[in-house]
């Protein structure tokens, strides 16, 4: 899966990242955003360096890879300038219950 887009994650983009990790055992490394830019993409893509197609690699969003949306409202779904930059699809073991999806969606979910 590495070097064909770079995965678009949930989390705020922290510089720090990884460091921060380090020898503090995270329950929960979820970075939780506080406003709608910018979110961490990683993993690397077809038109990165070899060296950063690594699971480690982490850049940070840009607004403008969502500059050419035609739709009225704009979707904050739409990637267009951004064709390196993919998703992962999971799933829960256990369905959630729509009042958990909800209140999941208003934390990860900025405008």
């Amino acid at each position: 899966m590495l070097g064909n887009v770079m995965e678009w994650t949930l989390d705020s983009y922290d510089e720090t990242y990884l460091q921060n990790l380090q020898g503090n055992p995270a329950t929960n490394p979820w970075v939780e955003p506080t406003k709608r830019h910018s979110r961490t993409v990683k993993g690397g893509s077809y038109d990165s360096n070899a060296s950063d197609c690594t699971c480690s690699a982490r850049k940070k969003s840009e607004p403008r890879w969502q500059a050419r949306d035609p739709q009225i409202p704009k979707s904050r779904w739409w990637n267009p300038d951004s064709p390196h930059v993919g998703f992962r699809l999971v799933r829960p073991l256990k369905p959630m219950k729509s009042e958990e999806v909800e209140a999941f969606f208003a934390k990860a979910i900025k405008d």
